[in-house]
């Protein structure tokens, strides 16, 4: 698929991205790949590998909290405003939260080695994330 365009204001561009110079902006994506969600689709479950973060382009995702006795509850409902995996800016290796799509949309998806590569890097997204965070 095409890269995303850059403008914020688009319907279908992450905010977090969009805010990157143009060229950190192409490196980042050149790492990405365009994934179609349906509603439903889960991105992560508790105990599992971070494999992939996610910068959604559109459609609206849910962060869900299991708890001990199985409950449930949801704890954020986002949008392209964030991004998706920041445990694993933080340095965790798994997911703590079941991610789940909510309203069908798109994400570009980074394989965590890249994305721990960018971060050890520095440079805008890492300053993006940081004041995300």
């Amino acid at each position: 698929m095409p890269y995303p365009t850059r403008s914020p204001h688009a319907p279908t561009e992450s905010h977090l991205l969009a805010a990157l110079p143009l060229d950190e902006y192409d490196r980042i994506l050149a790492h990405a790949d365009i994934k179609s969600l349906k509603l439903r689709d889960v991105l992560y479950r508790p105990g599992s590998p971070l494999d992939y973060v996610y910068f959604p382009r559109s459609g609206a995702l849910s962060t869900i909290l299991i708890i001990v006795d199985g409950q449930s509850a949801e704890v954020a409902a986002v949008g392209i405003a964030v991004m998706i995996g920041i445990p694993a800016f933080l340095g965790a290796e798994a997911s703590s939260v079941q991610v789940i799509c909510q309203i069908p949309g798109e994400v570009a998806r980074m394989p965590v080695s890249a994305f721990a590569g960018e971060g050890r890097r520095g440079g805008p997204l890492h300053e993006v994330l940081s004041r995300y965070t």
